[in-house]
């Protein structure tokens, strides 16, 4: 793993509270993503309205954990140089 790819996940990670979460469903022989109501009511979003969107994984911490072990960072120095770029 890069320090790039370290930086997209540690952004990732942050900013994905912000989105909403939901689950995929299958009914009958479709499958189904439901977006909670509250964000339908945010977007002002109809019932039938065509809408564009794109799908991330809900990041697994537990696989991530240690990931940027062979990076030898100091983790201030790491954070410092994250804190510049936001």
């Amino acid at each position: 793993m890069t320090l790039k790819t370290f930086k997209y996940l540690l952004y990732y990670i942050s900013n994905t509270s912000k989105m909403p979460v939901s689950r995929i469903r299958k009914s009958g022989n479709s499958t189904v993503l439901v977006l909670p109501p509250d964000y339908v009511e945010e977007k002002n979003l109809a019932i039938g309205e065509e809408v564009e969107f794109q799908v991330f994984r809900k990041a697994n911490l537990k696989r991530l954990f240690g990931r940027g072990a062979h990076l030898k960072l100091d983790a201030q120095k790491a954070k410092d140089e994250l804190r510049k770029e936001w």
